[in-house]
């Protein structure tokens, strides 16, 4: 006779509540999503048909077409740029190596719409080359280069800002076991190349292949960027229907398809990596040493310089240059206005890691302590969910619960007081939902690497798990909290489309002053602010990148 294995601990009322907690935040977290998913079962009005027919006939075409050939060039330089890199980084002991390591990181800190404005000086050298094609070669030859150009400026700005997430899922694989088997290829006389393309690139394609994911995810999500290129992605179209065309209802409908699509992206993201990343970092694994040729140490500096050049240098060179260009202006700037701009970036980014990394300790650590396998699921979807969402999916989720809140909770109510005119709260919800993963990811990586003979042990001690989670792992997951709140923070900070969205009246961001100031014509002006932007980022990543990424995500 089988009898259902019972769980090691008692259910005591703090790990029912407990329990409680992490169901209701996870549905919370959920809600925005499901929201979207179920307009694709609800009708169009009329007016919502036609403007549906339109899109589907006019738009749609065109933006899947213009957001697929941006994700795959974004991802193909992010690869070529951050692999090398990596590659290189761990395997040859070279001068400067951990200066280099810490500034390929800092690409991140930089927002993609800044950089497009900046790279607006480097276009217009190229206007002469138009001008003599056009002159030329006609007229169509003039439009076929000058698309070209736009599609390959946009993808290498693109890779050049993004190709950290590969670097680091890169260097994450090809240290530990990676360096073990390339030093076994090398003893059967295998040339570094050879080791590197037969043994170490497939052995660390799964930990790559979850890196150009995200790269992926964040050139769907952006909006500042294409927008400044004239491109009309995805995103583009989802702002041209809720807001140039007023047609909210509309926008869910092509919102729940980009949602199908990406899940289905996130799907094969997660069954092409398996168990994979849980890779590879025996203690002990050292690299090859000194390069040994002059080839090799030339190599070993071009890796590295030619990314930190054009995601760091050339952006932050053409910031420095219009802050010195606009100094016939500084009486006009409004410090008030960037003083007040910095201080809603900062609570906006605080409140919101410190909710993110708040929700994400009940949920998995509550699935940690559980048999129920619904909320494991819960626990799981909610990881991946909100991150594999772009913004504007968000922000329609959001609005969509919101009106749903609404029809339950009269303004007359003070729930519904409290809740229906308050933009800040919904606001908060949205990023907190958008970048829940990247903190919970963290948690539930730092949580995989402690025994659970950890957690038998305290309750064969008589501990609750309670006691257990707050005595035993919660004081091990210090650099996982740590690493999950700085990235949080850092991309809370950038985040645009959401605050474009969803903010309140008066209420800017560095991001959104950036943005408004470029939109209104005053270029040189927005200089400060981003350069503010930018230093709290690098600042983030500085502290992460000191504390050791490879501390962060070493299993035992």
């Amino acid at each position: 006779m089988f009898f259902k294995k019972k769980p090691f601990h008692s259910d005591t009322w703090g790990l029912r509540l407990w329990k409680f907690l992490a169901w209701a935040l996870g549905l919370t977290l959920l809600a925005p999503v499901l929201v979207i998913l179920l307009s694709l079962f609800s009708s169009l009005s009329p007016d919502s048909t036609e403007a549906w027919q339109q899109i589907s006939s006019f738009l749609l075409k065109d933006a899947i077409k213009e957001t697929i050939i941006l994700v795959i060039g974004s991802c193909v330089v992010a690869s070529l740029l951050g692999i090398p890199a990596a590659w290189f980084i761990e395997n040859f002991d070279f001068p400067g190596k951990r200066l280099l390591s810490i500034a390929l990181v800092l690409p991140l800190a930089i927002p993609p719409f800044i950089a497009a404005i900046i790279s607006s000086d480097l276009r217009e050298k190229l206007i002469p080359f138009l001008i003599k094609i056009r002159r030329e070669e006609g007229v169509e030859s003039f439009l076929w280069w000058e698309e070209h150009l736009r599609y390959g400026c946009l993808i290498l700005l693109f890779g050049s800002l993004l190709y950290p997430y590969v670097f680091l899922a890169g260097r994450s694989a090809f240290a530990g076991s990676g360096i073990i088997m390339g030093e076994a290829g090398r003893m059967l006389g295998r040339s570094p190349w050879r080791v590197f393309s037969s043994i170490q690139l497939p052995l660390a394609r799964p930990a790559l292949a979850a890196g150009i994911f995200l790269v992926a995810m964040e050139v769907i999500n952006d909006y500042g960027a294409v927008k400044h290129f004239g491109f009309n992605t995805l995103t583009v179209t989802l702002f041209t229907t809720w807001f140039g065309m007023d047609q909210i209802e509309t926008a869910k409908k092509l919102a729940s398809w980009i949602l199908i699509s990406v899940f289905f992206l996130v799907a094969l993201e997660h069954w092409h990596r398996g168990r994979a990343l849980r890779s590879l970092h025996p203690e002990g694994a050292k690299s090859f040493g000194s390069p040994s040729s002059i080839i090799t140490r030339i190599a070993c500096y071009l890796s590295c310089l030619v990314p930190i050049s054009l995601g760091l240098i050339l952006p932050l060179f053409g910031l420095i240059d219009w802050l010195l260009k606009s100094s016939s202006i500084y009486d006009q700037i409004d410090w008030e206005e960037i003083i007040a701009a910095s201080r809603h970036t900062l609570i906006l980014a605080l409140s919101s890691t410190v909710i993110c990394l708040a929700t994400a300790l009940i949920i998995i650590g509550a699935a940690r302590f559980s048999t129920n396998p619904i909320l494991r699921v819960i626990s799981k979807f909610s990881t991946v969910a909100g991150y594999a969402c772009p913004g504007t999916v968000i922000a329609l989720g959001v609005m969509g619960f919101a009106v749903a809140l609404g029809n339950q909770f009269p303004s007359e109510s003070w729930i519904g007081r409290l809740l229906v005119p308050s933009g800040f709260i919904w606001l908060l919800f949205a990023i907190v939902t958008r970048y829940f993963s990247i903190g919970s990811q963290m948690v539930q990586q730092g949580l995989a690497r402690q025994n659970k003979s950890l957690d038998q042990s305290s309750f064969s001690l008589g501990k609750t798990p309670t006691k257990t989670f707050f005595r035993i792992n919660l004081p091990l997951l210090k650099p996982s909290i740590l690493g999950g709140a700085t990235l949080v923070f850092v991309d809370v900070c950038k985040e645009l489309p959401l605050c474009l969205l969803l903010r309140p009246f008066d209420f800017e961001t560095l991001s959104t002053l950036t943005y408004s100031k470029v939109d209104q014509g005053a270029i040189y002006a927005c200089a400060i602010p981003s350069l503010f932007l930018i230093s709290v980022s690098m600042l983030g990543l500085i502290i992460v990148e000191l504390n050791g990424w490879r501390k962060l995500s070493k299993t035992k």
